[in-house]
């Protein structure tokens, strides 16, 4: 899984390099080609070139990838490092469309228009550096489930499916109180569930496993509101490391720039307040959003 996230993630890298506004959204551009416009846009542009060593290890981790992927080769630990290595260095010849942007995830949310996701990416490389962990991941959770939500035509990912989880929180009726929902409607629930678990990783360009072990590094967030601008992040399992969320901040990078590049991303009309909302809690992490434990008010 490592070979399959760095391939991505170097794919991405290349489209930065070469600068997807100048090639028509949606278009499936080979890895190939990819690597022969990157080098004829830093050529253009007179930018620092690929070194013939990187070019090497390029092709190498494409083929590997093919291999893996077509013919179910086995991948080597020394092939999935070599690949990682390169697309770190890729990440240098990304063209400086930002001051701020010294990252994937912030070279990622410059190149979007979708402000809203941008606005995450970046509280995720900022809490990154500084050592906030948690916060970091969580500002990856926030990107991702906003970037899916605002996916045309809509993709959907599991934990937004209503019948069967909300359904076991409300059992059938006792003495009149409750709501009824039949088994059958709950069983239907647990299969799209089980779908979704499979199409949609694939449509985001990863193996369901890969993003599995994304989301459980990153969590999702959390469906009900207590109060807290933006929504707490529920995670399961041990906390994440730093490495952990790296390499998750790459893989949700170029999930989001992929949707970018498809045209499937439009923003909500209700984007600029939901950032205004969000500005005092980027600026400082606190409250139930930023995993405080939630006590109602006392009433009298």
């Amino acid at each position: 899984m490592a070979l399959l996230s760095a391939h991505a993630a170097a794919e991405a890298l290349l489209g930065l390099i070469v600068g997807h506004r100048n090639v028509t959204r949606g278009e499936d551009i080979p890895f190939p080609r990819l690597v022969l416009d990157a080098v004829a846009s830093l050529k253009r542009r007179r930018a620092r070139a690929l070194a013939p060593d990187l070019l090497d290890d390029l092709d190498a981790m494409h083929r590997a990838r093919n291999g893996f992927v077509h013919a179910a080769s086995a991948v080597h630990v020394s092939e999935a490092e070599q690949a990682i290595n390169s697309a770190r260095e890729l990440a240098q010849h990304i063209p400086d469309r930002s001051a701020k942007a010294s990252g994937i995830a912030d070279a990622v949310a410059d190149i979007i228009d979708i402000q809203y996701v941008s606005m995450w990416l970046q509280h995720s490389e900022v809490m990154l550096r500084a050592g906030r962990i948690r916060w970091a991941a969580d500002g990856l959770a926030r990107a991702l489930d906003g970037a899916i939500q605002r996916t045309h035509p809509p993709l959907v990912d599991r934990r937004d499916r209503r019948l069967s989880r909300d359904e076991e929180r409300h059992p059938p009726p006792v003495g009149g109180m409750g709501r009824y929902v039949p088994q059958r409607a709950v069983g239907f629930g647990r299969a799209i569930e089980g779908l979704s678990d499979w199409v949609l990783p694939l449509a985001l360009g990863l193996p369901p496993s890969a993003y599995a072990a994304t989301r459980a590094t990153i969590g999702y967030e959390r469906r009900a509101d207590l109060g807290g601008s933006p929504l707490p992040v529920d995670r399961y399992g041990e906390a994440a490391t730093a490495d952990e969320v790296r390499r998750a901040m790459n893989t949700v990078s170029v999930m989001i720039f992929q949707l970018w590049a498809t045209g499937t991303l439009a923003p909500w009309r209700e984007d600029d307040e939901m950032i205004r909302l969000a500005e005092s809690f980027v600026a400082n992490p606190t409250g139930v959003s930023a995993g405080e434990d939630w006590r109602p008010t006392p009433t009298l």
